[in-house]
């Protein structure tokens, strides 16, 4: 029993002195310095099939993956991001990397995990102060799929969720070890050492496909129940918040002009119903 009152008590000293140092800054917004500059040729996006995690805590238990609650989230936050970067203007192509699609690619393969590799090690240093400047980079990781798609830039959401187990009488101590997993995966502390029942935080970044500089970087962290995964909302609102600062793109068409590119076409577009091209964008590419 004493072992878990110092371990309790460690943990919560560490996440205190996090909480002190990130001052409860719920949300970052970072850029490149030539953002300006190559924004204005940002035009097709290729959308990474986003990193979830959820986890129940529990005193005596630990971290229970739900896992039917991450698979949820990672569909729900990759068409409200795609949604979100259309309504801006921008062609986005959402890739579906399941492990037979990385297995029979190994090209792909090394360049998606060397990807997430390195972006890991960029947002490790970031929040390390380890540069003056906002200018981390993924190396050339990010040129497969440029050369691939054709795409000018890389999207890559990261998203973690935790909830306290109901009833558990030492849920406040518990979610003290869910305060540092928050620090440590986003960089965020949300409202101070002591934890709310449920904890969400989202993680944007937008990379350079060619030459792999992280663009643009924003994350989120709320307090909102997120668990139950047939209700969208919570996530979709969320994650389009955490995306709505980043700038429309410079090849959007006017409203005026596209409302009168789908009335010339009697409600289609390129000759096929509504229907069918909602259906044909949303279904995620294989490669």
């Amino acid at each position: 029993m004493l072992n878990r009152r110092n371990h309790s008590f460690k943990l919560m000293t560490v996440l205190l002195c996090a909480s002190v140092a990130l001052s409860g800054c719920a949300t970052t917004v970072k850029v490149h310095p030539e953002f300006n500059e190559r924004h204005e040729k940002m035009k097709k996006l290729v959308l990474l099939p986003p990193d979830a995690k959820a986890y129940e805590i529990t005193f005596n238990a630990g971290n229970k993956p739900l896992a039917d609650l991450m698979e949820s989230m990672k569909t729900t936050s990759a068409e409200a991001v795609k949604a979100s970067m259309e309504e801006k203007g921008y062609e986005v192509t959402p890739l579906a990397l399941n492990q037979k699609d990385l297995d029979s690619n190994p090209v792909l393969k090394d360049a998606f995990f060397e990807l997430k590799k390195l972006y890991d090690q960029a947002i490790a240093d970031m929040r390390a102060n380890k540069k003056n400047s906002f200018t981390y980079d993924v190396g050339s990781s990010g040129n497969y799929f440029a050369e691939k798609h054709g795409a000018n830039a890389i999207v890559y959401v990261r998203e973690s969720g935790s909830h306290l187990s109901s009833g558990e009488t030492a849920a406040q101590v518990a979610s003290v070890a869910l305060g540092i997993a928050t620090v440590l995966l986003t960089g965020v502390a949300i409202s101070g050492p002591v934890q709310p029942q449920f904890s969400f935080m989202v993680e944007v970044a937008v990379i350079d496909a060619d030459l792999g500089d992280i663009l643009w970087y924003n994350v989120k962290a709320s307090n909102d129940n997120f668990t139950n995964p047939a209700d969208k909302k919570t996530v979709t609102k969320f994650v389009n918040d955490t995306v709505s600062a980043f700038p429309d793109s410079k090849f959007k068409a006017p409203k005026a002009e596209e409302a009168k590119n789908k009335s010339g076409n009697g409600g289609s577009i390129g000759g096929k119903s509504p229907q069918t091209v909602t259906a044909a964008a949303q279904a995620p590419k294989v490669i």
